[in-house]
């Protein structure tokens, strides 16, 4: 016999509920899925076994990520182990910046120490660890705008998403599919507080995420329930795409992946310094990695001791998290960077290799001809804020002629200081390049250089890509 009374207890329980909840799946969505399942041939007493099994499920889900959805004290954990996390967030409450600052963003450690690492496909983070940032100090203004678009899933399925921005900008998660169109966005709002949604992909489509503005994030893409990826060995094949300019390549000492338990030794995580980038405005990393644990690799630097800010700290501008199953693995990520170190963070029992290219620049230094050898010289380099820069360069340390050649590309001019030396500020002069036509190159000889020349550009807008180079013979 069907008992009215429960089902309509039970729909006012699952309205309760999913009120309170800041989440994608709300009560009048449930009974909507009800409705249609009753359409389709189940019988009063199956679906309501199905509602409450979908409500359930979704309820229990939200209550095991803890109180980012709702301020009471979160449930225990489910007894299956399908659940995305494993233990509570002690607060739905976002977390505020020190000093008074901005809202503080957590770092991928707090984000990830709550979920079960199996089920993390990719975890990617855009802004200093601990704040808005940028180069300019952990609690200035924040990197803008980026574009970053992980590696392509390998199985269809409904993902969930766990996300997080503080700014005064916009985020937008984008699903990308293989063919390049975009086929649903989803804003984040940047208020510091986690959201947890379900978004569809199919095999071969990309999770993106976009901002504009002044605005950090992190952005965790978790699969449906699986088991722990377990890869023999990793993809070594060819990954640098035909003239791609590469900025590093690296892999780890340990040779082949340790999937035997830790007893007296081992399991140890450890951060590698593997190269550094240029300033440039898109990276492209190509990363694979088998062994127990995920990867991790990050952009950053740490803070000289004579900065005004942070000095001394560690910052890390990019940082994204890899599951180690073995395939190789393209992150795109698109914005600007004024250069920075690469590391990556791994166990010890884990295999891993990556490499990462920059965009290439549309000039080039001056070759070797003509009689004429390379002494010093600076790029190409992109100025991303017209400002001047000031550089020393080695001139010809017997007194000799030398010879420089400006390149430029860029939507405005640019001008230069010489000062030939020997004698500071006696011999100086002027030269001007037009980067507008695709590229400029101008060039000039100097008789009886002094062993030290000064040279300052002043690019006249932002984004002008610069090479300079002094030769001698």
């Amino acid at each position: 016999m069907l008992d009215h009374s429960l089902e309509q207890k039970l729909r006012a329980a699952l309205r309760t509920e999913g009120d309170d909840l800041a989440f994608t799946i709300t009560s009048e969505e449930l009974e909507r899925r009800l409705a249609l399942r009753r359409r389709g041939g189940l019988s009063p007493l199956a679906s309501l076994g199905l509602a409450a099994a979908v409500g359930v499920g979704m309820l229990g889900l939200a209550a095991v990520v803890g109180g980012w959805f709702d301020p009471r004290p979160a449930v225990g954990p489910l007894p299956s182990r399908s659940a995305v996390v494993v233990q509570a967030s002690p607060s739905a409450t976002p977390s505020p910046a020190p000093s008074g600052g901005p809202l503080a963003l957590p770092s991928l450690d707090e984000l990830l120490g709550t979920i079960d690492p199996a089920r993390v496909v990719r975890a990617e983070a855009v802004g200093p660890n601990g704040g808005l940032g940028d180069q300019l100090g952990a609690f200035n203004s924040p990197i803008e705008p980026n574009v970053v678009t992980f590696d392509p899933v390998a199985t269809s399925g409904t993902y969930y998403v766990l996300a997080v921005c503080a700014g005064d900008g916009r985020v937008v998660m984008i699903v990308v599919r293989a063919d390049g169109q975009s086929i649903e966005e989803v804003p984040i709002t940047c208020d510091g507080a986690r959201s947890l949604r379900q978004m569809g992909l199919e095999a071969g489509s990309s999770l993106q995420v976009t901002s504009v503005g002044h605005s950090g994030w992190r952005v965790v893409l978790l699969a449906p329930d699986r088991p722990a990826p377990h890869a023999a060995t990793i993809d070594r094949g060819g990954v640098v795409p035909e003239g791609a300019d590469v900025a590093l390549e690296a892999e780890s000492r340990t040779l082949e992946p340790d999937y035997t338990d830790i007893l007296t030794g081992g399991g140890i995580q450890s951060r590698t310094e593997v190269g550094s980038l240029a300033t440039r405005t898109r990276y492209d990393v190509y990363i694979s990695c088998a062994g127990p644990t995920s990867v991790r690799y990050a952009f950053g630097g740490r803070r000289s001791s004579d900065e005004p800010v942070d000095p001394g700290v560690l910052i890390e501008y990019v940082a994204g998290e890899v599951e180690c199953d073995g395939t190789l693995q393209h992150d795109v990520i698109e914005l600007t960077l004024g250069g920075g170190d690469v590391s990556v963070t791994a166990e010890d029992r884990t295999v891993w290799r990556i490499v990462v290219t920059q965009e290439k620049p549309p000039i080039a230094s001056a070759p070797d001809e003509g009689g004429w050898t390379l002494s010093s010289g600076g790029g190409p380099n992109l100025d991303i804020n017209g400002q001047l820069e000031d550089a020393t360069m080695a001139g010809n340390a017997a007194g000799g002629d030398i010879r420089i050649v400006v390149s430029c590309s860029g939507a405005t001019t640019l001008d230069l200081i010489v000062d030939t030396g020997p004698v500071v500020g006696q011999r100086v002069d002027h030269l001007s390049v037009d980067c507008r036509e695709g590229f400029g190159t101008v060039e000039k000889v100097y008789a009886k250089a002094g062993p030290y020349i000064e040279v300052t550009s002043d690019p006249h807008g932002v984004r002008t890509w610069i090479a300079i180079t002094v030769q001698t013979r």
